[in-house]
């Protein structure tokens, strides 16, 4: 399947070495190959977790208003079911407003999700009279996905009937007809999935800034637009279930039985709820207890696919404050079939492969039980998770912070050990950060500081030469680089002084140019910077005598050769 017919997918070309998604993923869907994190959708659940925190935009949500917009351009019939949550999503909005906006996008009608969840509720009184055990909402189809897919010792527990979208378009269907096509728009990512999974139910599920989207597109601000008072939700207006997307606002309008022995508790947030799922498998609940679960913290107002500019809670207020069936439980019988069967979802674990976690551990530099810091730099909680994750194929080595730290001070080692120059870099107040043998062996000191035995790291360097007014000068002025000659003893040197961080770390590469390699190249690098200072003198004059600039580039080339230099170095360049 195309990456971009899933509910949700990765940009790869934008997404490089960031692994937020990975953290913040509550089953850990994703897996990063190549230093690109991309969601494995048979194991995603929908959630849009990652598209709410990735930082540069690369998790996208599958946009479905083209639907909607073809559906228009051929003058069908368009039914919207709307996400009760559009009162916190356009507060102060009349849904006169609403409505007369809607229509002037080519919609034919428009209903209240909450009406679905009525018929749920209708249908849930009766049942939890003759269940027993946990029971758990099937309201958000996020938690049905982790439940089949992760949780499936509590399939059994999932009540059997239809999410109130689902419940909603029977009704849609049953009233207006096989002729409509029907619409979501609400705050959820997860919706899609409905709409993928009951193509006989649902034509397309769009989000709320989609909605924003294709108004703006439209030119229509659905604020300044006349409230006509004919205009209302069909069938009819929905009442105490548009208080469905708050969490607590299903059990809050259950009509339970005084003869029902049941507690109801409301959860919302993945992670609390795997949290809740976890306990429940392992310890279980020897008790009648329905549980109202909702994947988005706060509930639905709080979805992936809505403005965030304010907290969920005063979201709840504008749902609460416009809403006149607070408090109020109606009772009605159940107008529909809604049941519905839910089932484990066997997953495909990526291919594993032969080694184990100890391996990993070797390959990564961890050896000792202190060297696991779990520090979650990876996106997993724990190394040993991590370890897994690269036996599953799902994570790198490359993620591990300390990994990769161990091994750049492990290259930065080697390269330091082996130059022939002496390299060092101080700090501010000349304490040495780093540095090599060679750099004390060149100015011959070697027998004083230079030993194996000696870790010089900490130590100060102005107590040790006489030159750091030139590091001093670098790290004060700021300077890029310093080159200069100095003489030090019966030895000429060459030092190349350099910020690494203005004003506050300088490092030095020094060379012995009395060595014949070294005085050679120096010759040639002194030749090549007289000719190239030169030469446009040289036009200059030669312009004005007549002369020709090539005979004195002639001439210079063979005072050098005079000094027994190859000339196979092409010092003219």
């Amino acid at each position: 399947m195309n990456p971009n017919n899933l509910p949700v997918f990765t940009k790869f070309a934008e997404c490089q070495d960031c692994y937020k998604c990975v953290r913040g993923c509550p089953v850990k869907a994703i897996k990063v190959e190549n230093h690109h994190a991309s969601i494995i959708p048979e194991l995603c659940i929908h959630c849009g977790h990652c598209v709410d925190i990735c930082p540069v935009n690369t998790k996208c949500v599958r946009d479905d208003l083209g639907k909607l917009r073809l559906l228009v351009s051929k003058k069908q019939k368009i039914v919207i079911s709307l996400a009760p949550s559009w009162k916190s999503e356009f507060p102060n909005l009349a849904k006169e407003k609403m409505i007369a906006g809607l229509k002037l996008l080519g919609i034919s009608e428009v209903s209240e999700t909450a009406l679905g969840a009525e018929e749920v509720n209708s249908n849930l009184s009766i049942y939890l009279k003759v269940a027993s055990g946990v029971k758990i909402s099937t309201a958000c189809p996020t938690v049905v996905e982790l439940v089949e897919k992760y949780f499936p010792q509590l399939v059994t527990c999932l009540i059997p009937f239809d999410s109130p979208l689902l419940a909603h378009s029977k009704i849609l269907k049953a009233y207006f007809g096989e002729n409509y096509n029907i619409g979501f728009i609400g705050p959820c990512i997860s919706k899609k999935i409905e709409s993928d999974n009951h193509q006989e139910l649902l034509d397309f599920a769009i989000t709320f800034k989609d909605l924003h989207r294709f108004f703006a597109e439209s030119k229509i601000d659905p604020y300044k637009l006349d409230a006509d008072s004919n205009k209302d939700f069909l069938p009819q207006s929905a009442k105490e279930g548009s208080l469905y997307p708050v969490e607590g606002g299903m059990i809050d309008t259950m009509l339970i039985d005084k003869d029902t022995d049941y507690q109801c508790f409301a959860i919302s947030g993945t992670d609390d709820i795997c949290k809740l799922f976890t306990d429940l498998v392992k310890r279980g609940v020897d008790k009648n207890i329905f549980l109202e679960t909702l994947s988005c913290k706060g509930g639905c107002i709080n979805g992936p696919a809505c403005i965030k500019e304010k907290s969920y809670l005063l979201k709840e207020i504008d749902i609460i404050n416009n809403n006149e069936f607070v408090g109020i439980k109606t009772e009605r019988k159940p107008a529909l079939d809604i049941c519905q069967d839910y089932n484990y979802i066997a997953i495909s674990n990526p291919v594993q492969k032969e080694i184990s976690i100890t391996e990993v551990f070797r390959k990564i530099g961890k050896f000792r039980p202190e060297d696991e810091k779990n520090c979650g730099g990876c996106g997993y909680n724990t190394c040993r998770e991590f370890a897994q994750a690269i036996i599953d194929g799902k994570a790198e080595a490359s993620m591990c912070v300390s990994y990769l730290r161990k091994l750049a001070q492990k290259k930065a080692n080697a390269l330091f050990r082996t130059m022939p120059s002496g390299v060092i870099i101080v700090d501010k107040d000349m304490i040495i950060q780093e540095t090599n043998v060679n750099f004390f062996k060149i100015l011959g000191l070697e027998d004083q500081f230079a030993t194996d035995a000696i870790d010089l790291d900490g130590a100060r360097l102005d107590r040790m030469i006489s030159f750091t007014g030139m590091f001093k000068k670098v790290l004060d002025e700021g300077n890029d680089i310093l080159d200069k000659e100095l003489r030090y003893g019966e030895k000429y040197f060459k030092i190349s002084i350099f910020s690494i961080e203005k004003h506050e770390l300088v490092g030095a590469v020094l060379q012995d140019i009395t060595l014949p390699s070294v005085a050679r190249g120096h010759t040639i690098s002194q030749a090549k910077a007289v000719i190239n200072k030169n030469l446009d003198m040289v036009q200059k004059i030669a312009f004005l005598l007549g002369e020709n600039a090539a005979e004195v580039e002639i001439a210079l080339n063979s005072i050098i050769d005079v000094s027994g230099i190859d000339k196979t170095e092409n010092i003219s360049e």
